[in-house]
């Protein structure tokens, strides 16, 4: 993921939303919505270029990947696939989570969300 700030930044303006719902006035409340969809957006482009990352290289399979022009400045390639894969899972969790997160808004009555258990503080 290049920019891997947006996963734990989404994940605090939600939470910063749904701790100020109720007593943030509207503009606030705009500001907080603005800034999760940019981090949103911005996660999921990331997201994007690392699974199409992931699928180059999975297509070239192990004994090309060595040889590829594409990827001639890697010293193991199994170790970069492995990052991109494991930077891509952890992108797609906090892209996941802060969905049904952002969803406790309207669903609890605290506007709070627990994912561990799937109910409202």
């Amino acid at each position: 993921v290049k920019s891997p700030e947006d996963g734990p930044s989404l994940w605090l303006s939600v939470s910063l939303l749904c701790l100020t719902w109720e007593t943030a006035p509207m503009n606030a409340r705009f500001l907080n919505v603005f800034g999760i969809l940019s981090s949103f957006f911005s996660l999921a482009l990331c997201l994007k270029e690392s699974i199409e990352e992931a699928l180059t290289f999975s297509a070239l399979g192990e004994s090309n990947v060595e040889d590829a022009a594409h990827f001639s400045n890697l010293r193991n390639p199994r170790q970069a696939y492995g990052q991109v894969f494991t930077t891509t899972l952890i992108g797609l969790f906090f892209l996941v989570t802060t969905l049904v997160r952002l969803l406790g808004i309207w669903v609890c009555p605290s506007h709070i969300l627990i994912i561990s258990s799937l109910s409202c503080v």
